[in-house]
């Protein structure tokens, strides 16, 4: 008995000095191991040192030629020996053999020399780490939303999104949409994921955006004068100011003309007649948003200024005015009254000032009203019109007659479109004519002139308040010379025995007198002698020894004819003494 109890042991020497070359073994008895086994180890701790591997640390055994690390996912489930067995120089052990991140591991650890395995010591876990999310990036989806992103995190059950360290959201997917921000405003995002309890660290550096703002909307341009234009927008919420772009076509790159802190503008200094395109933008600090859709509008061109109107001759009218800036043409509107409807009738170029309208009517008003016009706008017509009123043409063929010694008949040819004429008359060719009367005929008579005198006379034609010049020439006639009075106040007396003077009263027009006599007052007389006053002489008369008795008749005359004979006159001549 006693022999085969040191075999027995001699035996077990023998294995053992094999064990403690090679560490622990499994071919150990069951009961030497009880016996000569090693003690427990006791776990110092056990730290995850990544997402995928666990690190165990424990104390170091007296007597151990080496450790077993075991490990389940549950504190009291089953065991199993991870890593092979592990140098008695080691204290520790790192577990990375497909472990899941975020996930809890228990471990257990013996040690063991060549008499045998110690119990395995009470457990001890960790968890793994999950890694930080990375490629994270945010960007403003609009003026009050921000999306975040980032790459998929291995083992992550979900993220938790985090602003400015404050945590306001969390989701299943790696984007992230947080609602409800200030606009133009800057924010800095990390991302952690998670699973179960188990967090990561958040996602650095922060991600940082800044809402935008949006554009404005209802962008207006209207023209205000010939060289400006207000643009109006509608308020965009978050915006310090806005800026104003311009450009001369609705496409191409619009260019920066203003800023403002109101919804409008007005861009001054423009050119006039030009189409003017513009987009607004709204800024907050260093964020700008993008431009507006534009928004066009034509200026306006100031209408032609000193416009004025004056007649040519009857049947037209010069109309003439100032250039306008911008203009490539004018039109030209005629109407028949100060308000009434203006009709277009012609155009012009831009480097003309001027038009003559032809074709009227004489003695007519014409009013005028000229526009600006290029190929984007056309200006108001000026104001007020100017007006000017067709000359009538003076009369012509004038002609003068007399009609007796105190009236003449005047004629002339007719003027087209007149109500009437004016006769004007002077006794001296180019002296001045003094109006004398009117007629709506073509001949007037003038009565009450001054026997044998020569008349000029010049006409007009006039159509209401307008009237021709006077005939180009004058048209003149003398007016007849009536035959004379018979003498008055005949009176004869002899003044010697052979003559007897014969006097009388003055006969107006007359020229001569014409002295006739007789021997009797009922005898035929004979013409004794013409006189050029109001005596005469006869003489070389005859008388008979008792007297002899002569009587005279006188009569006037002119170039118109021979007066009657006067009553008779006598006297008597006697012989001289001498000759009784």
């Amino acid at each position: 008995m006693f022999i085969r109890r040191r075999q027995a042991l001699l035996s077990t020497v023998i294995s053992a000095c094999a064990v403690w070359i090679l560490g622990c073994s499994d071919n150990l008895s069951v009961e030497l191991s009880k016996e000569f086994a090693p003690d427990t180890p006791l776990i110092m701790g056990a730290s995850a040192v990544s997402s995928s591997s666990i690190t165990v640390n424990w104390a170091f055994v007296s007597g151990a030629m080496g450790y077993r690390v075991y490990r389940s996912t549950s504190s009291s489930g089953s065991y199993i020996q991870v890593g092979g067995n592990i140098s008695s120089s080691s204290t520790s052990y790192t577990d990375n053999a497909n472990l899941s991140p975020g996930t809890t591991y228990y471990y257990k650890v013996s040690a063991c020399n060549g008499l045998g395995e110690s119990p395995q010591s009470s457990p001890r876990n960790a968890t793994t780490i999950i890694n930080a999310p990375t490629n994270v990036s945010a960007s403003s989806t609009s003026s009050s939303s921000i999306t975040i992103t980032w790459s998929p995190v291995s083992g992550a059950a979900g993220y938790r999104i985090y602003r400015g360290g404050s945590q306001v959201g969390s989701t299943s997917s790696t984007s992230y949409t947080e609602n409800g921000l200030s606009p133009g405003t800057l924010y800095y995002y990390t991302v952690s994921a998670y699973k179960g309890n188990v967090e990561s660290l958040h996602s650095s550096p922060p991600a940082s955006v800044t809402t935008i703002l949006n554009a404005p909307t209802n962008v207006n341009a209207i023209s205000t004068s010939s060289s400006s234009i207000s643009v109006t927008w509608a308020s965009v919420d978050g915006a310090a100011g806005y800026r104003v772009y311009r450009n001369t076509s609705a496409g191409g790159t619009y260019e920066p003309v203003g800023s403002t802190s109101s919804t409008s503008y007005t861009d001054n200094g423009l050119s006039p007649g030009t189409t003017y395109y513009y987009k607004v933008s709204a800024y907050k600090g260093n964020v700008e948003s993008s431009q507006s859709s534009y928004a066009n509008a034509t200026l306006d061109l100031d209408p032609p200024s000193s416009v004025s109107a004056i007649s040519t001759s009857s049947s037209s009218i010069s109309v003439s005015w100032s250039l306008v800036n911008g203009a490539t043409g004018y039109r030209v509107y005629r109407s028949t009254s100060f308000s009434g409807s203006y009709y277009e009738i012609a155009t012009r170029t831009s480097s003309s000032t001027s038009y003559t309208d032809n074709g009227l009517s004489p003695g007519t008003a014409y009013y005028y009203k000229v526009s600006a016009y290029n190929s984007n706008v056309e200006s108001s017509q000026s104001y007020p019109p100017a007006s000017a009123t067709t000359s009538l043409p003076p009369p012509s063929d004038v002609s003068a007659n007399s009609t007796s010694s105190s009236s003449i008949s005047v004629s002339w040819s007719s003027v087209s479109g007149v109500t009437g004429y004016r006769v004007y008359r002077s006794t001296i060719a180019d002296g001045t004519y003094s109006y004398i009367g009117s007629t709506s005929s073509t001949s007037h008579t003038d009565n009450g002139l001054s026997p044998g005198t020569t008349y000029y006379y010049k006409v007009s034609a006039y159509n209401g308040d307008v009237e021709s010049s006077k005939s180009s020439s004058y048209a003149s006639a003398t007016t007849d010379i009536p035959a004379p009075s018979t003498p008055a106040n005949v009176y004869a007396s002899s003044t010697s025995s052979s003559s007897i003077t014969i006097s009388w009263s003055s006969v107006s027009g007359a020229t001569e007198y014409r002295v006739y006599r007789s021997t009797g007052s009922s005898s035929n007389y004979y013409y004794a002698g013409t006189a050029y006053s109001t005596a005469y002489t006869d003489t070389g008369l005859s008388p008979s020894i008792t007297g002899t008795t002569y009587y005279y008749k006188v009569s006037a005359y002119n170039s118109a004819g021979e007066s009657q004979q006067s009553s008779p006159a006598s006297a008597t001549i006697y012989p001289a003494e001498s000759e009784l």
